[in-house]
């Protein structure tokens, strides 16, 4: 799995307060989904957006293998 490795210095370059509020974890076999809610305010516009958010984690032997990521974007880019 191949990771941006700047990501997180670019949320915290471009936005205020990012985060990701874990409502709830829901694991089988060798996926972990976490669902909840992406929040914070874009620099640039000062505009502050709530969207919803859910990530899927493949495990293989412990480790994780894939990862993927299911947001609202209209939310995100609406803010932008």
């Amino acid at each position: 799995m191949k990771l941006k490795k700047n990501v997180f210095a670019r949320l915290g370059g471009e936005w205020n307060d990012y985060k990701f509020v874990v409502e709830d974890y829901v694991a089988a076999g060798d996926k972990v989904f976490a669902y909840g809610t992406y929040s914070g305010t874009y620099k640039a516009s000062g505009t502050f957006f709530t969207a919803r958010v859910a990530h899927l984690w493949i495990l293989n032997d412990g480790k994780i293998k894939s990862f993927e990521q299911f947001v609202d974007s209209k939310m995100v880019m609406d803010a932008m």
